[in-house]
């Protein structure tokens, strides 16, 4: 299946070196560049997005920032006139980082 997904991480986020959705990794330089900084958060849009037979986005990331402050990651997928989204709050360690890495069921 096919689907849009977006997916938005707070603003106080300084830099997003990993991010994998489904098997696709987004370390590769020109695919990082789909993350703009708009309206206070970074955004990533991507159409046609392959979504596996299980119906779950898988998704991972690590995330640069203000240590010990929340990183907020919201992700949604939107399949025809329906739309599933969820967000997931980490803080940022001592120095600085957050790994994030969760699924979204599409059948829930």
């Amino acid at each position: 299946m096919n689907a849009t997904v977006t997916i938005k991480i707070s603003g106080n986020t300084k830099d997003v070196p990993v991010l994998i959705l489904e098997n696709i990794d987004f370390r590769d330089p020109i695919r990082i560049r789909q993350l703009i900084f708009k309206d206070g958060e970074w955004l990533g849009k991507f159409s046609n997005f392959p979504i596996d037979t299980d119906n779950k986005l898988d998704f991972a990331l690590v995330a640069a920032g203000i240590p010990n402050q929340e990183c907020k990651v919201n992700v949604t997928v939107q399949v025809g006139n329906k739309s599933k989204s969820k967000e997931t709050v980490d803080n940022f360690g001592n120095k600085g980082w957050s790994i994030i890495k969760d699924q979204l069921n599409l059948l829930e």
